[in-house]
């Protein structure tokens, strides 16, 4: 899952990055390493939820769609470090202290095993619909 969420997000950077380009192939310039992890960044930047949770699925006008995902959360904070390091991303830090404060404070959205149910709603952490129930 987690190969496909990323072959997604550089799926989408690729196309994103090509459809801003000239009209004619021969002329347009292939993206850079740094514009497939700019888009990928920007990607997960557009999926954050207020809390800091990130949503598991995103319309391509921008709206959040359903409940918030504990490995789209991952790999947000996975973003929000690659975007902090190619300099794209200027509060990463705080971002990423906000999303582990909401996660440390899901105690309702944990089994008793201790693991985070996989969906949570987008708000207030709560399990969403019936994950891991």
């Amino acid at each position: 899952m987690l190969a496909f969420r990323i072959c997604t997000a550089l799926l989408l950077a690729v196309s994103v990055t090509a459809c801003g380009g000239a009209n004619d192939p021969e002329t347009a310039t292939p993206p850079t390493a740094r514009d497939l992890l700019t888009a990928a960044v920007d990607f997960y930047g557009a999926s954050r939820g207020p809390t800091g949770l990130y949503c598991d699925r995103l319309r391509f006008n921008g709206a959040h769609e359903g409940p918030a995902s504990v490995a789209t959360t991952g790999m947000g904070l996975v973003s929000l470090c690659v975007g902090d390091r190619i300099g794209v991303t200027g509060d990463a830090r705080a971002q990423a202290a906000t999303t582990v404060r909401t996660a440390l404070a899901l105690a309702q959205s944990r089994s008793q095993s201790g693991f985070f149910a996989h969906f949570v709603d987008l708000e207030t952490g709560d399990r969403a619909g019936g994950s891991e129930s």
